[in-house]
């Protein structure tokens, strides 16, 4: 029998959770029960990270976290920063959470979404202070480019999420892919 503390216990949540959450193995129900993980519904966008943690300085969105070890990491050291990761893969989300409890981090949320299908806004733009991205998949092959995240479209969305004056962090160990990154930036007129 499945057992979900959100939907049995009828506790305010998106409303798609219903319908949704009886569908999904116990360990990715977990993620909808965590207070790191942003819930929201369509209609909640676009997103305000400052709104979520008003004594922020500075918002900090981190693309692809991985594992978590750079926020576990940079959560620590500001806490007057207000951090969002997002990640598409349900495992890697898991193994940030674990972090983020792990340091009683009050000051960071999680995002699972895949931008690919993302055809909305899902950040208000300028929101962002900083974003990082560190290696992204550089779908080598030449037949696979279209599914890399640095495209051009992208670069209008990531410089929208920018506030005035805000940095865009791109750390890669794939030479050919990193520059590509940094002639889609010189290209860039926003």
């Amino acid at each position: 029998m499945r057992h979900n503390s959100l939907y049995d216990s009828g506790t305010a949540g998106p409303a798609y959770l219903k319908d949704y959450l009886p569908h999904l193995c116990a360990q990715n129900r977990r993620l909808f029960e965590s207070p790191h993980v942003w819930q929201f519904e369509p209609s909640d966008l676009p997103l305000e990270p400052r709104r979520r943690f008003p004594a922020a300085q500075c918002a900090f969105l981190e693309i692809g976290f991985g594992h978590g070890e750079v926020l576990e990491q940079l959560v620590q050291q500001h806490p007057e920063t207000v951090f969002i990761g997002i990640e598409r893969r349900p495992a890697r989300v898991r193994k940030a959470l674990k972090r983020l409890q792990r340091i009683a981090a009050e000051n960071c949320w999680l995002i699972r979404v895949n931008l690919d299908l993302l055809e909305m806004p899902i950040f208000k733009p300028g929101a962002f202070d900083e974003i990082l991205i560190n290696h992204p998949d550089p779908w080598p092959k030449r037949r696979h480019e279209h599914h890399r995240f640095f495209r051009r479209e992208s670069m209008t969305w990531l410089t929208n999420l920018l506030a005035a004056g805000g940095t865009i962090e791109v750390a890669s160990d794939q030479r050919e892919y990193f520059f590509h990154i940094l002639r889609l930036f010189e290209k860039d007129d926003a």
